[in-house]
């Protein structure tokens, strides 16, 4: 699709979407972007490059299932469940602050039909424990 056909012509395209934000990091528009294409090359992996193998594996790890996948990204990946939330959230209705991880958090307005559609990310710089509220724990 848009000549994206293979996994790493998707990871090229989180690549530039990532350098594209860290060149404006107040836009949300790249925010996003850059979020959904991060999210979704886990996709692809699976698909193109893990998928076919007999038996899929990564760094001695064995998948039988893209649910293993999933649960070795979450355990391997410090940030995935963030990306997995925000991703999830351009598509739902929450308000949570999250930990980024660096001391500050990120607080998430999501769009959603159960509530006003909107989205903005913003970071605090406050070290208070944060409240998360329909999300899960990130590790």
């Amino acid at each position: 699709m848009f000549g994206i056909v293979t996994a790493s012509d998707f990871r090229d395209k989180a690549r530039r979407d990532s350098a594209a934000l860290q060149a404006d990091i107040a836009n949300p528009d790249l925010a996003m972007n850059a979020v959904l294409s991060n999210f979704h090359l886990h996709e692809w992996i699976w698909t193109q490059v893990l998928k076919p193998m007999a038996p899929p594996t990564l760094r001695g790890a064995v998948f039988r299932s893209k649910a293993d996948w999933l649960r070795w990204l979450d355990a391997n990946c410090p940030h995935f469940q963030l990306i997995q939330a925000l991703a999830n959230g351009s598509k739902h209705c929450f308000v949570a602050t999250i930990p980024n991880g660096w001391g500050a958090t990120v607080e998430a307005h999501m769009a959603s039909v159960r509530s006003e559609n909107r989205i903005c990310l913003s970071t605090s710089a406050q070290n208070s424990k944060p409240e998360t509220v329909g999300l899960p724990e990130v590790k």
